[in-house]
């Protein structure tokens, strides 16, 4: 598998760092713990007739998280529903949505960058 990674990106080396990462957003808050086919059928047909706010709460998705990663080395990220795996490699690839907030340094080579650099 090296190999193949290799010869498709060539010698290129990225090694990239983050220190003190910490993700927040608006979270939507439930109002029923479990659906059922009677709260699924209510919530869809209100929501055809009737234009309803949905409550949100401010959470932090990933918090002071210190990692690195080394170039040529494969990293599995594994965790629970909604644990934070892809707001990590969003944050990681610039690509957080507008409803997230980041902090914390992320490097690329030892170099600082915004979170603001992919449009």
């Amino acid at each position: 598998i090296e190999d193949k990674f290799k010869s498709m990106l060539g010698e290129y080396n990225c090694y990239v760092s983050l220190q003190n990462a910490t993700v927040t957003g608006d979270v939507p808050i439930s109002t029923n713990e479990f659906a059922t086919v009677g709260s699924t059928i209510t919530s869809g047909l209100s929501s055809l007739f009737f234009r309803k706010k949905v409550a949100t709460s401010r959470k932090s998705v990933l918090s002071d998280i210190n990692t690195a990663f080394e170039p040529g080395k494969l990293c599995l990220v594994i965790g629970c529903p909604a644990s934070g795996k892809s707001a990590l490699l969003k944050y990681i690839s610039g690509r957080l949505g507008s409803s997230l907030d980041a902090e914390g340094k992320l490097r690329f080579n030892g170099i600082e960058v915004a979170q603001n650099i992919v449009p």
